[in-house]
């Protein structure tokens, strides 16, 4: 069985994402994945969705908890239509800052509401799909009003996948429990997935009893590779810079902490404060970027690479935002992704 090999990338606008999606398509990827920066993932996804007719689209992440349960079902069961049953609806938390700064919407324990996130989500679809009356209610949302007029599509696909981002135990042993992925997050390392990701994901299936092939566990990976010596290094720039980005976030310090690094995140948070955004790439180092992403020149290593950092452990590959491979990179990938040894909780 072969490990779905898929693409993320983060469009400079929602009018982009059909070229991204459809040229993700065109070169053999199994699935694309869009993010949610500077325009909205769901406006994104309908575009992508309008522009292909085969891959697996998704969104990694939406932001849950800047809507509520009620519009992201309507939004997604729209895309689950307009797409043939083609959806994958990824949720993530984001921090605190964001959803009650930016967004001006309420913030409290994160897993806990994301668990009744998701219940209120399939209760929703579930109302929605048997005609039958909404009563949910849980510690947060609650949602008991639904005339047949206001009814969700029937379209026949059944519910969308949902996937949870998670780095911190709780909510990834929550995705185990409720979710049907985890979207792991790219600042994880192999080892940080061997020893904390796949157990706790792993514990949180057990806990709920669920079978393990109801959930894929899907890794985000980053690449750094060229065939030019500019390509190689606007890909190295890129990647350390992202590295930067997420190793000053106090939320991922257990990531560091793995490797002995924990002391970098207080020194790239220092350099935040003080706006030196373009600094930040170079405390990356060698060593760091070779934990963090795969650095080869022969695109023929990059499958390999993956199933000796990941093998066994993960179900589906996606590939980083920033590399953009030709058709034949993608053939040499799809082919040699053939020896990926699949998770224990393979679902492809």
């Amino acid at each position: 069985m072969s490990v779905p090999i898929e693409m993320f990338t983060t469009p400079s606008s929602s009018a982009e994402a059909g070229e991204l999606a459809r040229l993700a398509e065109e070169l053999g990827f199994d699935g694309w994945y869009t993010g949610e920066t500077g325009f909205d993932s769901f406006v994104a996804s309908t575009v992508a969705a309008m522009s292909t007719s085969k891959i697996r689209l998704g969104t990694s992440i939406t932001l849950a908890f800047a809507r509520n349960p009620m519009t992201v079902a309507y939004a997604a069961n729209d895309l689950q239509s307009l797409s043939g049953g083609r959806f994958f609806l990824g949720l993530g938390s984001q921090i605190r800052q964001h959803i009650e700064r930016r967004f001006s919407m309420p913030w409290s324990d994160p897993v806990a509401r994301m668990s009744d996130y998701i219940d209120a989500l399939y209760a929703i679809w579930t109302s929605w799909e048997n005609e039958e009356p909404l009563a949910f209610e849980g510690e947060f949302y609650k949602h008991d009003l639904m005339p047949p007029f206001f009814r969700g599509q029937r379209h026949g696909y059944g519910r969308p996948e949902v996937g949870v981002a998670g780095v911190g135990r709780k909510m990834t042993e929550l995705a185990g429990r409720k979710a049907d992925a985890l979207l792991a997050h790219p600042f994880g390392t192999s080892k940080f997935v061997k020893e904390f990701t796949r157990p706790w994901l792993d514990q949180g299936i057990k806990d709920a009893g669920r079978d393990p092939s109801e959930v894929a566990l899907i890794a985000n990976v980053f690449v750094v590779t060229g065939k030019t010596e500019e390509e190689y290094d606007r890909l190295d720039r890129a990647t350390r810079n992202q590295i930067a980005f997420y190793a000053s976030t106090p939320t991922y310090r257990d990531v560091l902490a793995v490797h002995g690094w924990e002391d970098l995140q207080e020194d790239l948070r220092a350099m935040t404060r003080r706006g030196l955004w373009d600094e930040m790439a170079g405390q990356i180092t060698d060593e760091m970027l070779r934990e963090f992403a795969i650095v080869t020149d022969d695109v023929a290593e990059i499958a390999p690479a993956i199933d000796a950092r990941l093998g066994t452990m993960v179900d589906r590959v996606m590939l980083s935002q920033f590399w953009r491979p030709s058709a034949e990179d993608v053939a040499v990938i799809q082919e040699t992704a053939k020896s990926i040894r699949p998770g224990p909780t393979s679902k492809s």
